[in-house]
């Protein structure tokens, strides 16, 4: 228990500690002052998850051909500004700063940071079904789950592939007899190969290069455990829906329009998606099935994971409390 709360508080200070620094700092730029009334026009600052610069998706495409900004238009956006971020309570410690108005990041630092306090609203789940591959130590590691008690496991700390770690191992028995620690996905190829943790549960985009370097893959949430699929999640801070409160809509609206547009010309994007991941086409269609975004910004089965999610985190005391999914959730984001 002692670990889990340890854990808990470094989420939660890395949320803390980074946004007031931001804040302090004063990071990015405001289109407003004290007592001035908001202006129509803005740039739009928005967060997202990559070991590049490079984002996929819908949202992905739609910024790579241009149409995103222009669909915002109408909600007064007359630029995007786009920041990477390596994980999840990164971005979450943007936004919190000020730095960062929208996020496109995992479910679980999300929830971790509303729980936390974070004053942002859920706009839309982005993607469901987010697969996590467990892979093992290269040679003469583990080769089923059980066979990680005793050892030292690894993953992004805060990250849905998190959640998937701690929750197979409890569903394993082995919970309290494996040592999870942190490390950074682009580490993990060589930390397996040396043999300097046992296992790693790794997100799917980087699963095929590692599994063509012969690292073993023991499982994967896509074949064995459906129940802890991760999603994904775009918030914004209730600073700028205060001040342009029509966005989330158009957001929405401009998302729509491009799930329509890829799924129509599934070729092209998968040319465009293999690029932005370094696969190959066929790779890319194996890990990004389009049937994982949905022109709707909510569907029944992603609320159920995300609701799932929320009461795992809370009673693996990794969140404040429970996030209560519904009252997080814009009542008109469509």
């Amino acid at each position: 228990m002692g670990n889990r709360s340890c854990v808990h508080r470094l989420l939660t200070a890395a949320i803390l500690v980074v946004g007031l620094v931001m804040a302090v700092s004063g990071c990015g730029s405001s289109t407003t002052t004290s007592g001035e009334t908001p202006r129509r026009s803005f740039t739009l600052r928005v967060g997202f998850i990559s070991t590049g610069s490079n984002l996929g998706g819908p949202e992905g495409w739609a910024k790579n051909n241009g149409s995103l900004v222009t669909a915002l238009t109408p909600a007064g956006v007359t630029n995007i500004e786009w920041v990477s971020f390596d994980n999840g309570p990164k971005l979450a410690a943007a936004m919190l700063g000020g730095s960062v108005d929208v996020g496109i990041l995992g479910d679980t630092p999300a929830l971790v940071a509303r729980a936390a306090g974070l004053d942002a609203r859920l706009v839309n789940q982005t993607r469901i079904n987010l697969d996590t591959w467990l892979f093992a130590q290269k040679s003469g590691g583990p080769t089923s789950i059980k066979d990680l008690a005793g050892k030292t496991v690894a993953t992004q700390v805060g990250s849905y592939m998190y959640r998937y770690l701690l929750d197979v191992l409890n569903q394993a028995g082995i919970r309290d007899k494996v040592t999870v620690s942190n490390l950074y996905t682009p580490n993990a190829q060589a930390a397996l190969v040396r043999g300097d943790i046992a296992a790693y549960a790794a997100p799917a985009q980087i699963g095929p290069r590692l599994a063509a370097e012969g690292i073993p893959v023991i499982d994967k949430a896509s074949v064995s455990h459906h129940d802890l699929y991760g999603t994904s999640v775009t918030i914004a801070t209730e600073k700028l829906i205060a001040a342009h409160p029509d966005l989330p809509a158009v957001w929405n609206k401009a998302r729509a329009a491009a799930v329509i547009d890829i799924t129509a010309h599934p070729d092209a994007y998968y040319a465009f998606d293999a690029g932005v991941l370094g696969l190959s086409a066929a790779e890319a269609r194996e890990i990004d099935p389009l049937g994982s975004y949905s022109a709707q910004p909510f569907t029944t089965e992603g609320l159920a994971l995300l609701t799932s999610t929320a009461r795992f985190l809370s009673a693996e005391k990794l969140a404040k409390n429970t996030v209560d999914v519904s009252s997080w959730q814009l009542t008109s984001p469509s």
